[in-house]
């Protein structure tokens, strides 16, 4: 009898040894989520997490005509030196652009490059307007329109006497997109010169620096 009282008291020690120690596994035992959810279930989809997927920006194009005016208080310099012989007086004074048209149209060329043509008149002198020709290109880029320097060759008659005149309209860098249908183009620098100054009778010096004209496309 006490045999046998022996055998159930062991078994139940045993027993109680083998429960204790599932418990003990059972608190060690981790589990890895996968971040949104994982598999198919709800939280997170399939797969889950964060989209960062980016919608590249849209801007407005710079193709077009477009009829811009040079702002308030813009103005170019000139002078013109009168020989001795001639019966002028020199001139040095500022010329106002304010108000005054300047008209361009934008063309694709292609692989991102544009053409960028145009006209701009200026006042030299009492009855002589001069209107001198923008013809250039252009780069597209994320940030706007890189302007190349536009080359200026005009030849102007005083008093029955050709004067050819050059220069370079060079663009601040970029040139923004349109907004809200608005196109604003600067001219960093204009300056322009009478080629022949060593033997003309007339010289010729005009220049002017930021020059900023704004307008809308032309609707047709």
């Amino acid at each position: 009898m006490k045999k046998i009282l022996y055998v159930l008291l062991a078994l139940a020690v045993v027993s109680l040894y083998s429960c204790k120690k599932e418990n003990i596994d059972d608190s060690t035992n981790t589990t890895t989520q996968t971040p949104g959810g994982g598999g198919n279930g709800g939280g997170g989809g399939n797969g889950g997490g964060q989209d960062t997927t980016s919608t590249p920006t849209q801007h407005e194009s710079f193709v077009g005509d477009w009829e811009l005016m040079f702002a308030e208080g813009t103005n170019v310099h000139l002078v013109v030196d009168f020989n001795d012989f001639l019966p002028m007086d020199d001139i040095n004074n500022d010329i106002s652009m304010e108000s005054t048209p300047f008209n361009v149209s934008i063309a694709e060329l292609g692989n991102n490059r544009m053409s960028v043509t145009g006209s701009v008149t200026v006042q030299l002198m009492s009855a002589l307007p001069v209107t001198f020709d923008i013809n250039t290109t252009a780069t597209l880029t994320e940030s706007g329109l890189m302007i190349d320097p536009a080359p200026i060759e005009k030849t102007v008659e005083v008093m029955s006497m050709n004067v050819s005149l050059v220069g370079t309209a060079t663009f601040a860098q970029p040139t923004a997109f349109p907004e809200g249908g608005v196109l604003t183009l600067v001219i960093s620098s204009l300056d322009v010169t009478s080629n022949d100054s060593g033997t003309s009778m007339i010289g010729v010096v005009l220049n002017g620096t930021q020059l900023q004209a704004s307008g809308s496309r032309v609707t047709e």
